[in-house]
């Protein structure tokens, strides 16, 4: 059965408006259909190996560091992303990654912003308040974060 054929079913039967937006304009409640990490060819779960870096594993310029994570971002005087400092789980030693090119931050809703406002980067009354020195004053980092309640229903369809 088509999802187009199923979300309308729900609106219609259940009265509720039809999300168009994700809930993204601040108000989330209705139907919507949301994109699932599964297949529709083989039915299979995708994961953040088989979605992104299998494809992609083979580039010259890709390189797969594990067991660490991201202290902070480094900027230069024209606040320019210029690497990042990293911190090694298994003894917590500490290093720098230069950038060649540029620095591309995708660590999720809740670590993007925590990554930047370490570095510098949002309101500044809490950067100050937390002895962070102020990269730029960027209100907006980390406001606004809403959880998405939703609920999920499983059925069976002839």
């Amino acid at each position: 059965m088509p999802i187009e054929i199923l979300v309308n079913a729900w609106v219609n039967d259940t009265g509720l408006p039809r999300l168009t937006d994700h809930g993204a304009g601040g108000n989330n409640v209705g139907c919507e259909n949301v994109p699932l990490n599964i297949d529709p060819k083989n039915v299979t779960r995708s994961t953040a190996r088989t979605g992104y870096y299998d494809p992609v594993s083979n580039r010259e310029n890709l390189h797969l560091l594990v067991r660490h994570y991201v202290e902070l971002i480094e900027f230069d005087a024209n606040k320019t992303a210029v690497g990042i400092n990293i911190v090694s789980r298994a003894d917590q030693s500490k290093s720098a990654i230069k950038a060649n090119k540029e620095v591309v931050l995708a660590a999720g809703a809740v670590n993007t912003p925590k990554l930047l406002q370490l570095s510098g980067v949002g309101p500044v009354s809490l950067l100050e308040s937390l002895n962070i020195t102020v990269v730029s004053d960027l209100p907006g980092v980390g406001a606004n974060f809403q959880d998405h309640p939703a609920m999920r229903m499983a059925f069976n369809c002839e």
